[in-house]
């Protein structure tokens, strides 16, 4: 019974944090792309692509663990491509328990 015991306390407790690790970051993921749907509604963009921003964090590189900042590329009424960044989540509820989002698209350059 005592290997049993050991066996448990070495792979299965470790285990625990682990999984709930992944199911964090997996429903900051789902809940911040129906921030990003809203955001995009709400301003008459179509979405082309986006990508979690990790570590260059653009305008919001002062945002918290909890929030969830996102490079997007979108397309205006007009058919105009424009790149920006998106902050869905607030500063102390983070992206899991706040309906927060900004965005700010980067000026035009003219060609």
């Amino acid at each position: 019974m005592d290997d049993f015991v050991a066996l448990v306390m070495l792979v299965i407790v470790p285990a625990i944090p682990i999984g709930l690790a992944i199911w964090g970051w997996r429903a900051a993921s789902r809940r911040s792309r129906i921030l990003l749907d809203r955001w995009i509604m709400d301003n008459g963009y179509t979405l082309v692509s986006y990508k979690t921003a990790l570590f260059k964090k653009g305008p919001y590189w002062k945002a918290s663990r909890g929030q969830r900042v996102l490079r997007v590329i979108v397309l205006d009424e007009n058919e105009i491509e424009h790149n920006g960044w998106v902050l869905c989540g607030s500063t102390f509820k983070g992206v899991l328990l706040s309906d927060d989002v900004v965005g700010i698209l980067d000026p035009i350059q003219p060609r």
